[in-house]
């Protein structure tokens, strides 16, 4: 099987070679490297241009979208388009991988019932001693999983192509790929975490998530977002809406930020 792994990047030079190389490194080798840049304007294109006989490089001239979220949706989906991978591993510019992640993870997807990943960053690895596979199941007074960062999902390209032709690229401001991906995969009972650490995430101030701070307006437009998300699954597929007291309170504030 054919391992892709694509890179997003922004103005993150000043890890990005790392990023890259953390890739390049892997003891897997039947992989491809795709790096998305979405007009640094920083030193980044002299990174990864060192690295341009080794990987493939999409240079994004002109932002697409809005918001940070949007952008990075269309970067990943550029980039899933000319991917020949089996299965697609997502990496911001910013992280890296550890050099058995591709290899380990890998394993899992041998099984064809596996169809979406994510292991534990370093991050919260100390907070999980648990089973192999983590969440699995459905439970409707969790409207959704608890999920990771974007370096951390690893989902087989079959359903990353379904999940691209049922969103929209821009159809949300706030919410991310992770999310969505982990939502999606949730309602489609594909949703698996592993408590193995393959990936090493890098905290920073000017991150995907500094516009969405916990309890600001554009955290509860986000949250709005995820039910609405979450509501476009359930009609989809014809389940039961179940609305706890977080989908009411969010909802509440909406109205009143309206």
């Amino acid at each position: 099987m054919k391992a892709s792994i694509i890179i997003t990047n922004y103005n993150k030079s000043s890890y990005l070679e790392k990023c890259i190389n953390s890739c390049l490194g892997q003891t897997y080798k039947n992989i491809e490297i795709i790096l998305f840049d979405d007009c640094s304007n920083d030193s980044s294109n002299k990174i990864y241009n060192k690295f341009k006989t080794k990987i493939k490089i999409i240079e994004n001239k002109k932002k697409k979208f809005t918001t940070f979220s949007q952008n990075q949706i269309y970067g990943i989906y550029r980039s899933f388009l000319i991917s020949k991978g089996d299965v697609i591993f997502l990496l911001d510019g910013d992280d890296f991988f550890q050099k058995k992640k591709i290899s380990k993870v890998m394993k899992y997807f041998k099984n064809n019932n596996i169809k979406f990943i994510q292991d534990t960053p370093d991050t919260e690895l100390k907070k999980i001693r648990e089973n192999k596979y983590l969440s699995n199941t459905k439970n409707y007074f969790r409207l959704w999983p608890k999920f990771y960062n974007t370096s951390t999902v690893c989902i087989k390209k079959n359903l990353l192509k379904e999940f691209f032709n049922f969103i929209k690229i821009n159809e949300y401001f706030y919410l991310e790929i992770d999310a969505q991906l982990s939502i999606y995969s949730y309602y489609t009972n594909c949703y698996r975490k592993i408590s193995y650490c393959g990936t090493v995430y890098t905290k920073v101030n000017d991150g995907i998530f500094s516009i969405t701070k916990k309890f600001s307006s554009n955290w509860w437009k986000k949250r709005n977002e995820a039910f609405n998300f979450v509501n476009k699954i359930i009609k989809f597929n014809s389940f039961k809406i179940y609305v706890n007291l977080d989908f009411a309170v969010t909802k509440l504030v909406n109205l009143f930020l309206k």
